[in-house]
């Protein structure tokens, strides 16, 4: 991978397993990494770093969806979530893609298990009529 392709994740080497895809990714629009420029291959993936990127995607394929921030207070945790996550999140919630984890809480800084991005990535899908 290029320095272009990878942006400026330096700890993402070209022969990486997941360059191929972190590229792509990056090409897309999907990833940005982190304020220091890092992309943390190995770090846990959070539900509302998630709804981040289901929500570029959800733009990428043409339906960016509603964003009703005020939804959001619902959620006892509302305040813990992060100001650039709160869009993306109110985007999913309102698809239908995800769910808090009850209906009080969306637990955004918890790690996203690999069952709940197989189903979040089935209602993008489907959401998207990419698959019934």
């Amino acid at each position: 991978m290029t320095e272009t392709s990878l942006g400026k994740f330096t700890e993402v080497k070209e022969s990486d397993w997941y360059s191929g895809a972190v590229g792509a990714a990056v090409k897309a629009g999907l990833v940005e990494g982190f304020e220091d420029g890092t992309f943390s291959p190995n770090a846990n993936l959070t539900r509302e770093q998630m709804a981040v990127m289901i929500a570029r995607a959800m733009a990428l394929a043409g339906n960016s969806g509603i964003a009703d921030v005020k939804g959001l207070q619902a959620f006892d945790d509302e305040k813990s979530m992060n100001g650039w996550a709160k869009d993306a999140v109110a985007r999913a919630l309102h698809a239908g893609i995800m769910n808090g984890i009850t209906n009080a809480s969306f637990m955004p800084g918890e790690k996203a298990t690999r069952a709940q991005a197989a189903v979040i990535l089935k209602r993008l899908l489907q959401f998207e009529k990419f698959m019934n």
